[in-house]
C-alpha cells in the first residue's frame, strides 16, 4: 500500500489482527523523515487503552508486530515537513486486512 501525507497532516494504516498473530512489515518514505507511532487499539471498545509498540522519527523501518489483543495494529505517521511525503508499506503474515484508517 502507498499513501501520501500532506504537510502538517497525519495518516494511519493498520493491520486487522487477532491476539497472538504475527506480521512482518517494512515501510519507507520517498526520502523525508516522518514521526511515527506503531500501536494497537480496539476500535469497538474505547475502554481498552491503545498499546504502544514503538515510536520515533525515521525514513524507514522494518520488523515484526505481535498483536497483544484482537484489534487493529499499525502506524500513525505525521509529516512535519513542508512537502508531501509518500510512504510505501509492505506486510506479510497473520492478518485479515491492511487498511487506511
Amino acid at each position: 500500500m502507498t499513501v501520501t501525507i500532506e504537510p502538517a497532516k497525519r495518516i494511519e494504516v493498520k493491520l486487522v489482527m487477532k491476539k497472538g498473530q504475527k506480521a512482518d512489515f517494512e515501510w519507507a518514505t520517498n526520502g523525508a523523515e516522518v514521526g511515527y507511532n506503531l500501536h494497537g487499539e480496539v476500535p469497538t471498545d474505547p475502554t481498552v487503552k491503545a498499546h504502544i509498540y514503538k515510536r520515533g522519527s525515521s525514513r524507514a523501518e522494518k520488523g515484526r508486530v505481535e498483536a497483544v489483543f484482537d484489534g487493529v495494529h499499525g502506524w500513525s505517521w505525521r509529516n512535519t515537513g513542508e512537502q508531501p511525503v509518500t510512504i510505501t508499506v509492505k506486510a506479510s503474515g497473520q492478518f485479515s486486512a491492511l487498511k487506511k484508517m
